[in-house]
């Protein structure tokens, strides 16, 4: 039996993953960025300024983006 609120979401992983977002773990991310091909990663965060604000990571091992997805990654901030 199919689950039509897994079916139709309009997320695109919780259709590849099978499963609702509060259920994903960091695996299930990997697993879906590297099946998909993902390149890239962009984490968005709002500023102190109220501003949203961008950070972009190209994915260029698995152990990269382990570390990101882990533990984030230092940025001093000058530039965003």
């Amino acid at each position: 039996m199919t689950n039509p609120r897994i079916e139709l979401s309009p997320n695109q992983i919780v259709r590849f993953l099978e499963k609702e977002p509060s259920d994903f773990t960091k695996q299930d991310l990997v697993r879906f960025i590297h099946e998909t091909g993902i390149q890239m990663i962009n984490f968005r965060y709002p500023a102190d300024d109220g501003r949203l604000k961008t950070l972009n990571f190209i994915i260029h091992s698995r152990a990269f983006l382990d570390k990101i997805l882990t533990s984030g990654e230092r940025a001093d901030g000058s530039s965003l």
